[in-house]
């Protein structure tokens, strides 16, 4: 949405974010880190680093 041009008052009223500073740090978590660094670590170790696993050996198999 951002990408497309629109605002970020504009995407968070779309998606119906109240906060316009998570938007904010969730744009730059999506940026650095993709769809993976939107996800909820906390209290949660061992299930993120499966996921980063998972992640990293897709990422592998279509590189190859």
């Amino acid at each position: 949405m951002r990408m497309d041009g629109m605002t970020k008052k504009q995407v968070a009223k779309e998606l119906g974010i109240y906060d316009l500073n998570r938007l904010k740090i969730w744009m730059r978590k999506y940026k650095a880190e993709g769809e993976l660094g939107l996800i909820d670590h906390r209290g949660r170790r061992e299930e993120t680093f499966m996921v980063q696993e998972f992640a990293e050996s897709e990422m592998t198999a279509q590189s190859v």
